[in-house]
């Protein structure tokens, strides 16, 4: 339905995990790729722990990944 609107537009789905406190990349992983299936163009990883983090990530979704390091947690 949304692919019908009459203006072009990026969906981004975020997996907030380790800003909230929950560090824990396999359920990051399985939420960006359900966002990616369910059509999402870009997926947002913020406060990942560091590179290997970043790269498991990229390499387990085909969409573009932003990320941001240095956040804490919320607590």
């Amino acid at each position: 339905m949304v692919r019908a609107l009459p203006f072009s537009f990026t969906l981004t789905a975020r997996a907030e995990n380790y800003l909230v406190g929950r560090p824990d990349l396999k359920d990051t992983i399985k939420r960006l790729q359900a966002y990616q299936e369910a059509g999402a163009g870009v997926l947002y990883a913020p406060g990942l722990a560091g590179k290997d983090d970043i790269a498991a990530v990229v390499s387990s979704v085909d969409r573009p990944v932003n990320v941001v390091m240095g956040y804490k947690a919320f607590s």
